[in-house]
């Protein structure tokens, strides 16, 4: 590799944002850098693609190389897979992000940045100060498009298996070594770039560069060099018409690139002619004649090879793992160890003095074990720190918001295995002091907010796990919680007969939000405790319940104005309004009632059951109603007319919880009697059946996507299961009483769970998937 595109490389290598690229743009012929492409990186430092192994492209023939495919021995990898084990983040860095090596201290700027974008027609200016013999600046002025894949033990293994056999067949036509090859998890990309790259063949120091971005005419690097001499540097601007290659202007270029890579164990020893296999040379101590890592080019020179950080845990695995004959790594493995600390200059060190653990398999292939990698991620995001981290001084005397506990997964291979797994648990020890009585979780997954039977109103953030509210206002317990669709305001409904609804204030530019303490309404007519809210999924109606025998439709587009009142009934246990926000559906005892929502008329009533409804659901497209009952059965009704379209007797005792599928073709039930039953919610045909459950199941969910049903016990357990195979996901132990509510994120990516123990807590649904 040239000495710029080496040194541009290993400057950058701490931001672990992967291996910077000298030349992003690649070559004429070469498709986009995509996830799965197999290949590496030249000597002038850009991605060479080989082929893909994405089954997306198997019959795309610029991504295929026939050549370098082996011929009937080629095996693609399903990365696009709904529900399947890893998932693909891609994120966006803002217009002027700027990337520099460690030893370049920004000096200045000069001009005006608005949300990272400059304004019109002004000038960016970005002045540097490099104090070491080499410095390396990546400047994005339109910014850049980052996706990557989370490992998982599928992919490892896919890859393991086969990256031999990809070498040995391509050595056939071209010069390479294994530990050359790379197979791409993650990239950044962007359209336009400025890079740079210095070197001082002198002991002098000291470089002065600075970058001018011009919105209306291009931009350009200046580089101003102070130095007593013996200093070299070289600059980049991308896109021109044509690169050195002939490639397109208006082709995205990878500025980064992540990857997975093996390394192969070679051995030097010394011989001696004669000696025998078992004699050494006099004086020679036998730990000498142990395998060390060479490389097989000793000609090189330094500087010639930029040594990343997937190099030095290879390094690190063949070293400290004497069995080991090759090691396989990622640059997401190295960064799981420094999240939330600084990226060290030296990483092999820093590993030996860390010592992460590293496992060997069957083959011999030495690998840092993926629970490790995954655990390490999941303990970030919730406390923020890197594990094994303490606080500093400085650091808010906050208790962070984790717990652990028993996490039992099947593997693809149908074994279980248990973990002590980390989650997210939310408390608060300064204010609660009542029992749970209810929860809600924004639209957006970004809030939870819960009631408790002494009043107290606390707000979560769940990427954090602080609390981020705690208004005051009620007198009595909080029965009921309900967030508008969106998400600007939160009501709540207490015993003391009055319902507030509160300003919820959110500050994109800081990510806090919290609670207006002026700004709130209180809505007073009930004259008894009001225990259920519901607003309209068009935000514009909130409906609520009491004790006194009444329902109030209060208008929530303006003042909160009371429009009308629904009186007489029996104060119902579960409420709800349509998804075309037109009827309110409540549940009182054995029966079910239909209003219209915009006069108050009563238009169906649903009666069959002999006992009580203990849950109800409505369709996604609001025509239909299903319920769950104390009499053994479920039913399924005409939301128009209340006529009874189905009843299915599928359990020997009281169905607790029922739901209706993403697509509404099934529906899912749970019961005392500890087993979890699917049925075509058209016909009452038997879909499926989950006979081993931990207890009796009180509430059950489906996943936005439908790919997946959770459940949850009397007994606090939480169960993931595969809604489209039926197979045992995961179970969750963490809650030490029964399961209030469950519900999905919106990304599908963790449970967020309510239990009669007083906490709400997140389990991860992407760790386990990963790991199976």
């Amino acid at each position: 590799m040239s000495l710029f595109a080496t040194i541009y490389a290993t400057e950058l290598a701490y931001r672990g944002l992967g291996h910077g690229l000298w030349y992003p743009e690649g070559s004429k012929d070469s498709p986009e850098v995509e996830i799965g492409d197999v290949g590496l990186i030249n000597h002038l430092g850009a991605f060479t693609p080989l082929f893909s192994i994405d089954e997306r492209y198997k019959n795309d023939k610029m991504r295929r190389m026939e050549k370098y495919i082996p011929k009937n021995d080629c095996s693609y990898f399903d990365f696009g897979t709904v529900g399947a084990e890893l998932a693909v983040y891609p994120h966006c860095s803002p217009p002027g992000t700027e990337y520099h090596s460690r030893n370049i201290r920004k000096k200045e700027i000069v001009g005006r940045v608005e949300g990272g974008v400059q304004v019109a027609g002004a000038k960016l200016e970005l002045s540097y100060s490099i104090d070491e013999d080499c410095g390396a600046v990546c400047i994005l002025p339109q910014g850049g498009e980052a996706s990557e894949i989370d490992g998982s033990t599928r992919l490892k293994e896919f890859i393991k298996i086969n990256i031999e056999k990809w070498h040995n067949h391509i050595k056939a036509h071209r010069d390479i070594k294994l530990e050359d090859l790379i197979v791409i998890r993650g990239f950044l990309k962007s359209s336009q770039c400025k890079i740079m790259a210095i070197h001082s063949s002198s002991k002098s120091k000291g470089v002065d560069a600075s970058a001018r971005i011009f919105e209306s005419v291009g931009f350009g690097l200046h580089v101003k060099l102070d130095t007593k001499g013996g200093v070299r540097h070289e600059e980049r601007s991308l896109p021109v018409d044509r690169d050195h290659h002939g490639t397109p202007a208006d082709k995205m270029m990878t500025m980064f690139a992540q990857y997975y890579k093996l390394k192969a164990r070679f051995l030097r020893r010394k011989i001696v002619a004669n000696a025998g296999p078992d004699v050494l040379p006099p004086g020679e101590d036998p730990a000498d004649d142990i395998p060390i890592i060479v490389d097989e080019n000793d000609q090189e020179t330094s500087g010639t090879k930029a040594y990343q950080p997937v190099d030095a845990l290879l390094d690190y695995i063949l070293e400290t793992s004497p069995e080991a004959e090759r090691a396989f790594a990622s640059d997401e493995e190295v960064c799981s160890l420094y999240l939330g600390e600084v990226f060290p200059n030296d990483v092999l060190a820093s590993l030996r003095e860390k010592r992460p653990r590293i496992v060997v398999d069957e083959h011999k292939v030495g690998t840092m074990p993926l629970d490790d990698v995954i655990r390490r991620e999941r303990v970030y995001k919730i406390t923020g720190r890197g594990l094994g981290a303490t606080p500093s001084d400085n650091d808010e005397m906050v208790e962070p918001p984790m717990r652990n506990g028993i996490v039992t997964f099947r593997d693809s291979k149908g074994k279980d295995t248990a973990l002590d797994w980390p989650h997210q648990h939310l408390s608060d020890k300064a204010q609660q002091q009542g029992s749970l009585k209810t929860t809600a979780v924004s639209c957006d997954g970004k809030l939870v907010a819960v009631g408790f039977d002494d009043a107290t109103i606390i707000l979560w953030d769940l990427a954090t796990g602080r609390v981020v509210s705690r208004p005051e206002g009620h007198e009595d317990g909080i029965y009921a919680l309900a967030f508008s669709p969106n998400g600007a305001r939160l009501a709540s409904a207490s015993a003391d007969m009055k319902v507030i609804v509160w300003t919820v204030i959110a500050d994109e530019g800081e990510g806090m939000t919290d609670v207006a303490e002026n700004d709130f309404s209180i809505l007073e007519g009930h004259e008894q405790e009001v225990t259920k809210l519901a607003y309209s999924p068009d935000g514009s109606r909130l409906v609520s319940a009491s004790l006194d025998g009444t329902m109030k439709i209060w208008d929530a587009s303006s003042a909160y104005e009371l429009l009308r009142s629904i009186n007489n009934i029996t104060c119902p246990n579960w409420l709800c309004i349509t998804p075309d926000s037109t009827k309110i559906v409540a549940t009182m005892d054995n029966l079910v009632y239909v209003w219209n929502i915009s006069d108050g008329k009563q238009v169906a009533t649903m009666r069959g059951h002999d006992t009580n409804i203990y849950m109800t659901a409505i369709s996604h497209d609001g025509t239909r109603v299903a319920t769950a009952s104390e009499d053994e059965t479920a039913r399924v009704w005409n939301v128009e007319n209340g006529e009874e379209l189905l009843t299915l007797h599928e359990h020997t005792s009281s169905v607790w919880c029922i739901a209706f599928s993403p697509d509404d073709n099934n529906v899912v039930t749970g019961s005392d009697d500890t087993t979890i039953v699917v049925a075509d919610s058209w016909t009452g045909e038997r879909r499926r059946v989950f006979t081993d459950c931990p207890g009796f199941v009180n509430t059950v969910e489906y996943s936005k996507s439908g790919e997946f049903i959770c459940s949850g016990t009397l007994e606090g357990r939480i169960r993931l299961l595969n809604a489209r195979t039926g197979e045992f996901v995961a179970e969750y132990q963490g809650h030490s009483d029964k399961i209030k509510s469950i519900t999905f994120s919106p990304d599908e990516e963790s449970i967020i769970s309510s239990s009669e123990d007083g906490t709400v807590r997140t389990f991860s649904v992407t760790d386990f998937l990963r790991l199976r």
